[in-house]
């Protein structure tokens, strides 16, 4: 196996069409089914955030046994691929982000893997909470397939699996962010207490709660993933291939270390 994994969201099925299971991941928080695909890369990894049928919510996904799993595999980098909401007229449905940051407002998930009291590695330095290195190289991907690829944003995590009201849409525009979608916050956190590179490529299959003139339908959110899947694979493959010869010269590893 790879140590570089993949971590699918929503009309993961649409961008990997050759999905097929090739055993599981274990954990002290669970199991994790491991899918590789011919459409990427069959030494490559991916997990199925919401599972193969689509049928777990994001406030139920167990991003624990996700991180620790591939953890405990050797993966080291994860490229993380997730549906979002935009709050910016200058990014559309269709379009793909790297975002550079996050605002964690969910609620209820368990945020980290210390539980102990006296645990070591308890503070953990996010103020870059996305492997620079990582986005620099699907920065260069992009820009080699000639892929049109926005290379900043602010991520709003919130809870799900309810959709935004309008009036919090205009408060996270308020407090800065571009991006809504209900998977970053804890994967990326949790990835950075395990001294994992963390990289999201934000698909925007919709203009947020307020901003587009209709209501938001998850099937629709679908049919767009299924237009920019083409590209989103080729983008994954071209990452792949140059993240192998650059090797890992980020300081994600040492995170818990200091």
């Amino acid at each position: 196996m790879s140590s570089l994994a993949v971590i699918a969201g929503t009309g993961a099925r649409r961008i990997f069409q050759d999905l097929e299971p090739s055993g599981e991941a274990e954990s002290p928080y669970g199991r994790v089914q491991i899918y590789t695909s011919d459409d990427l890369d069959p030494h490559v990894p991916i997990v199925l955030r919401h599972g193969f049928e689509h049928r777990t919510p994001p406030h139920l996904v167990n991003y624990r046994a996700i991180v620790a799993g591939l953890w405990g595999m050797g993966v080291e980098r994860i490229l993380a691929l997730g549906a979002v909401g935009s709050l910016r007229s200058s990014l559309r449905p269709g379009d793909m982000v790297i975002p550079d940051q996050v605002l964690d407002l969910t609620r209820q998930r368990v945020q980290t893997f210390v539980e102990e009291l006296g645990a070591s590695g308890q503070h953990i330095d996010v103020t870059d909470p996305f492997c620079p290195e990582l986005r620099k190289v699907a920065l260069t991907s992009a820009a080699q397939l000639e892929i049109a690829l926005h290379p900043r944003a602010v991520y709003v995590c919130v809870e799900g699996p309810r959709y935004e009201t309008a009036a919090e849409i205009r408060m996270f525009k308020m407090l800065g962010g571009d991006l809504v979608g209900m998977t970053c916050a804890p994967e990326v956190f949790l990835a950075r207490e395990k001294g994992m590179c963390y990289m999201h490529i934000s698909l925007v299959t919709n203009m947020a709660a307020g901003i587009q003139p209709t209501r938001i339908i998850h099937r629709d959110l679908e049919r767009v993933v299924a237009d920019v899947a083409v590209n989103a694979r080729r983008l994954l493959r071209r990452v792949i291939e140059n993240e192998s010869s650059t090797g890992r010269n980020c300081s994600c590893g040492q995170a818990a270390e200091h």
